[in-house]
């Protein structure tokens, strides 16, 4: 009789998560408003996949109290996978919720060409993956202090 065996694999998902202001931060409302002007997001795409820079607009939603009256207006890449949406008007004292979207999609191939004897067949490239959040949303808080 032979050794029965087994193995393991991991499935992985997408996710992003704040980078500045911290998720569970205080900040004050002068770094946010004057100093930074705008809001940091690390996406962690899976192996075998990138950001898909067509769905970043619209990717980053703000809500509450201390967010009344600002929204985001565009984005631009930082460094890596963290991309800094700008936006117009200025928070107040209050809690910000920050809600997180837009898509991983897979790497391209490979340019480098192949020697095939079989006939090349056409693929339908993957569907993007969404990013996922642990919670559905990030919390930073911003403060009267400067």
């Amino acid at each position: 009789m032979g050794l029965a065996s087994s193995r393991v694999f991991r499935v992985v998902a997408p996710t992003a998560d704040l980078a500045l202001p911290a998720a569970n931060t205080t900040t004050g409302v002068t770094q946010i408003n004057v100093t930074h002007r705008s809001i940091d997001v690390t996406f962690f795409p899976a192996p075998g996949q990138r950001v898909d820079e067509s769905s970043l607009t619209g990717a980053v939603t703000l809500s509450g109290a201390g967010a009344a009256g600002v929204a985001i207006t565009g984005w631009s890449l930082g460094r890596g996978t963290t991309y800094a949406f700008t936006f117009s008007g200025n928070f107040q004292a209050g809690d910000v919720y920050v809600t997180i979207g837009g898509c991983a999609t897979p790497r391209a191939p490979s340019r480098r060409r192949r020697r095939s004897t079989s006939s090349s067949t056409s693929r339908a490239p993957p569907s993007p993956t969404r990013w996922r959040r642990s919670a559905a949303t990030s919390l930073a808080r911003a403060a009267t202090s400067t």
